[in-house]
């Protein structure tokens, strides 16, 4: 409601501050309202990073794991046979066998480690 005290330039000034208000209002509002929504689909995406990046952790944690068991139950087993050698010969054809064993098993750490990123893209 335009003001009665004053005059025209004062009722006229009014208006148009309040045309002004309500104008930028709802412009600055649609304005927030996509920023918002452009940071909800920012952090949305984000959230599906670092799910991914979680996943893959834990598969290289499972490998690991995979790794230590199996090398600590080989460790064990290749003691035990070396305690039952007798001739120097045979200790060295052992650990020949050993270093081709455990290249081989490199080999398939190696594999499975550059594996695992094709494995977790969408």
């Amino acid at each position: 409601m335009p003001r009665t005290h004053g005059g025209a330039n004062e009722r006229c000034c009014a208006c148009l501050q309040e045309c002004h208000h309500e104008f930028f209002g709802h412009t600055q509002i649609s304005a927030g309202q996509q920023a918002n929504l452009e940071a909800l689909h920012g952090m949305t995406n984000m959230l599906g990073l670092m799910e991914r990046a979680f996943a893959g952790f834990d598969k290289l944690v499972e490998l690991n794991l995979q790794l230590i068991s199996s090398s600590l139950s080989g460790s064990s087993y290749c003691a035990k046979m070396m305690l039952a050698v007798n001739r120097p010969q045979d200790v060295f054809e052992m650990q020949i066998g050993l270093l081709q064993l455990a290249s081989g098993q490199a080999l398939l750490y190696r594999r499975d480690l550059f594996e695992m990123p094709s494995n977790s893209r969408l």
